[in-house]
């Protein structure tokens, strides 16, 4: 598994860099699976978080949670690419750096306050 914590700026919508701002160079970050149950050359393009790291790792380990878990397990995305779970996405930025901000993020629109 490959991964990152945040995307950061490169000049885009004139943000010389950075990485705090609510718009799709901040807010993507890569994801690459290898492994069991991981097709080799697929590709996906779901909306999914963090939090479905750990639920992922958890069912590459056929191991049980010991807690309630905040996200889901890629695998069935994986295992079939016409699969969506209609969920939208909370994103939220720190209050102290350019005031903070709150999302919504869907498959087609982002809302912001």
């Amino acid at each position: 598994m490959f991964t990152s914590d945040n995307g950061l700026f490169h000049g885009e919508h004139r943000v010389r860099n950075g990485k705090v701002l609510v718009y799709e160079p901040s807010i993507r970050v890569p994801l690459v699976l290898r492994g069991p149950g991981v097709r080799r050359g697929a590709h996906r393009r779901k909306l999914v978080t963090n939090a479905d790291l750990a639920p992922t790792i958890r069912d590459a380990a056929n191991a049980r949670p010991g807690r309630l878990e905040d996200g889901r397990s890629l695998f069935p995305l994986l295992r079939d690419s016409g699969r969506e779970w209609g969920r939208d996405l909370l994103i939220e930025g720190n209050a102290g750096v350019n005031g903070g901000f709150s999302a919504l993020r869907t498959y087609r629109y982002v809302y912001v306050e």
